[in-house]
């Protein structure tokens, strides 16, 4: 607060709810109330397993507080040998430290392409700041350089697997039917990764 200002007004739009005001002002001048800030949407897949999702009310610029919450819902509700996956944004932004923070491993994906590697080389920078372990897949195989697995190659990073790029499947992506008729080539690509990742499962 600047002291010659007689009036200093509270922005919602810029808090975040750490309560830091409420600690700093010693006259109890701040009262807290409940805002929506989205809500958290849970349904079940055809074989029975929950998909938790957080849906952000539009304009609100939240996303940790909900990322937040939603995990913390999951954790209430864990049961034993659970697994939880988490899909977050693309980048090195709050949702996303926010979503990988207690993470046992991060899969990042990429695509052969001098934009995918700029976005992973900042990714891999913040995930090795905070001590993760991760492993890459790359999509869209087959398209663009070869410069990102050149620089898999001599960072020696774990590669998870490779995803051929299918213009018909792709098409098939666009209109959410991502899990229908797979490629027999692309099917393959998927059960290698997921074999990988249940060996590391069983590692842990």
């Amino acid at each position: 607060v600047i002291p010659p200002v007689p009036f200093a007004e509270v922005n919602n739009s810029l808090c975040h709810s750490c309560g830091a005001c409420l600690e700093a002002c010693k006259f109890d001048a701040f009262t807290e109330i409940q805002h929506p800030i989205g809500n958290i949407h849970e349904s079940l897949t055809s074989k029975g397993n929950k998909l938790s999702e957080g849906r952000l009310k539009i304009g609100s610029a939240m996303q940790t507080i909900l990322i937040r919450e939603l995990k913390k819902q999951n954790k209430e509700n864990e049961q034993e040998q659970s697994l939880h996956i988490y899909d977050a944004p693309p980048g090195t932004s709050c949702p996303v430290v926010e979503t990988v923070s207690d993470s046992d491993y991060i899969i990042l994906v990429t695509e052969p392409t001098p934009f995918g590697l700029y976005d992973l080389k900042l990714s891999i920078e913040m995930l090795r700041e905070v001590k993760l372990p991760f492993g890459i897949i790359i999509n869209k195989a087959g398209m663009g350089n070869r410069e990102v697995y050149d620089f898999i190659a001599d960072q020696n990073i774990e590669l998870l697997g490779e995803i051929p790029f299918n213009r018909e499947y792709a098409s098939m992506y666009a209109k959410g039917e991502i899990l229908n008729n797979i490629p027999e080539k692309i099917e393959k690509e998927y059960q290698k990764i997921i074999d990988i990742l249940l060996k590391k499962m069983e590692i842990k």
